[in-house]
């Protein structure tokens, strides 16, 4: 990092940081391994004073923040991106969960993609 001098990173998805093979993931164990090592890992890039963006699915059907249940409780912020079904067919829509620290909008805001400009949001 210190040799391309970076001041961001994005690390999407973070899943393959974290998987092991040798134990299921759904142990407390391994929940806890996860928690650890991802605990360190952030705490290592904000002492090198680097903002760090990291994507985590949402199993479909769940009311979980991420794919194992634990990312969330690290991280200082969480946007969630999800397709909300309308009369004439999907959506997609964003709200800010969690922003440590801010006070920050509890509204849900469509958005959309567009190439060669990226997510646009209506506000």
């Amino acid at each position: 990092m210190d040799e391309v001098e970076a001041k961001r990173l994005a690390i999407d998805p973070i899943a393959p940081l974290v998987a092991r093979s040798d134990e299921p993931l759904t142990s407390l164990d391994a929940q806890m391994y996860i928690r650890n090592y991802l605990r360190r890992l952030f705490q290592a890039l904000e002492e090198l004073n680097i903002t760090t963006i990291g994507t985590s699915e949402i199993p479909t059907g769940t009311k979980k923040l991420s794919r194992y249940g634990v990312e969330e409780f690290l991280a200082s912020g969480i946007i969630v991106l999800r397709l909300q079904m309308v009369e004439t067919g999907f959506r997609r829509e964003l709200y800010i969960r969690k922003m440590r620290g801010v006070n920050h909008s509890m509204g849900v805001f469509p958005f959309i993609i567009q190439p060669r400009r990226g997510i646009i949001i209506s506000v």
